[in-house]
């Protein structure tokens, strides 16, 4: 019987795909849009995985392009608009200027039963005076920069790239400013004929002109890739997982700050003797990495470890405890040798004690709830060298 969605995606969680992360790069695209590793800096081998597990398909090779419409539209408005805008601008500007001179003339305007007043109407006069004349000014000024304005619309109407732009805006095949397939050199061929009607025949000086300025690119053919229905619900999941990690850092945060969770009590000692004694010290959980250093800073236990491997929703899950990948990692950092180095994992649960014996060194359980493991470790596939309960009783081993 065929599995559903859910339960396809909840296999893929269990299996811990390698690079599992990945997934986000390709959640925008399409069977039409879709990625390329060169897009997203990432190797083929990266995302082997994900092909795998049909989260992502690749596609035949097929030629694509990237028409840039805002950085065209751009250009033409320097080329045309920007300076009608300034020319109008100017128009409002004389115009506004005319209705303040006009409104303070009347201000100034004396009442016959003042004082002075034909002092002060003389002022008037020849404050009016002077207003005319630059009132004639701006008017021709007005005038002028309406005519050059006229022309400067009629010289944009008549642009070619004027009519090419009307033409590709209203073509709904030609997709912007994103890599784009196209299939056949369809999307090729329009813009070229596009060009060929508004130049008058001088379509492909033009097609030239458009790649030299950076307006449109064309790609040799290249393998791409786009999301699958899979694909999408996994990377809803981890979006549900990357909450659920936060919520939990912040639900720590509180039960830090009320002392809910604290460090034992033979902790500090312990690690301060170790650091003595100039022991290599690591943490490795299975954590995010900020929620362990927060914690560690909290605890004022930061600079007694030389490493701290958290892991987290968005890490490579095969990382994750019981694996020994990031105890093989943290003992690569500390320059460990396995023919003349020690190693000892101290840990509370079974996926410790796996992590270490799969790595080959030494696994230490820490029984700090005695009713824990009541049962003992005789059906576990690989069992604790030392078990203690308290963490002094590491320098009797």
């Amino acid at each position: 019987m065929e599995k559903s969605l859910e339960q396809r995606t909840e296999t893929i969680f269990n299996d811990t795909i390698k690079n599992i992360e990945l997934i986000s790069y390709f959640k925008r695209s399409t069977e039409k849009t879709s990625v390329f590793l060169g897009d997203i800096n990432r190797n083929y081998a990266e995302i082997r995985s994900l092909l795998d597990k049909g989260l992502v398909i690749d596609k035949k090779a097929v030629k694509t392009y990237i028409f840039y419409l805002d950085k065209f539209e751009n250009y033409f408005y320097e080329r045309h608009q920007e300076k009608i805008d300034f020319l109008k601008a100017e128009i409002w500007r004389r115009k506004r200027k005319k209705n303040e001179l006009i409104e303070l003339t009347e201000s100034i305007t004396p009442d016959e039963e003042c004082e002075d007043y034909e002092e002060k109407l003389r002022t008037c006069l020849e404050f009016a005076k002077k207003s005319i004349g630059q009132l004639d000014a701006m008017e021709m000024e007005k005038e002028d920069y309406n005519n050059i304005v006229g022309q400067l619309q009629e010289k944009k109407q008549n642009d070619p790239l004027h009519t090419f732009l009307m033409h590709i805006r209203n073509d709904k095949e030609i997709i912007f400013n994103k890599r784009t397939e196209d299939n056949d050199g369809i999307i090729h061929k329009k813009i070229l004929n596009y060009l060929n009607k508004c130049t008058q025949g001088k379509g492909w000086h033009s097609f030239t002109e458009l790649k030299k300025k950076g307006f449109l690119r064309e790609f040799s053919p290249a393998k791409s890739y786009y999301i699958t229905e899979l694909g999408l619900t996994v990377d809803e999941k981890l979006k549900e997982k990357k909450w659920e990690q936060e919520f939990d850092f912040e639900k720590r945060k509180i039960l830090v700050e009320k002392e809910k969770i604290h460090l034992f009590r033979d902790v500090y000692s312990v690690l301060k003797d170790l650091q003595r004694a100039d022991k290599k010290l690591a943490i490795i959980s299975n954590t995010a990495d900020y929620i362990v250093e927060y914690c560690l800073k909290e605890f004022k236990i930061s600079h007694l470890f030389h490493e701290c491997f958290g892991l987290g929703y968005d890490k490579d899950q095969t990382f994750a405890k019981p694996s020994p990948n990031g105890i093989l990692t943290v003992l690569k950092k500390l320059n460990f040798k396995s023919n003349d180095s020690r190693a000892i994992m101290i840990g509370d649960s079974i996926a410790d004690i796996f992590a270490a014996k799969r790595a080959n060194i030494k696994a230490c359980l820490i029984k700090r709830d005695l009713n824990k493991y009541s049962k003992g470790f005789n059906n576990w596939k690989y069992k604790p060298d030392f078990v203690i309960e308290h963490l002094d009783e590491l320098f009797q081993l």
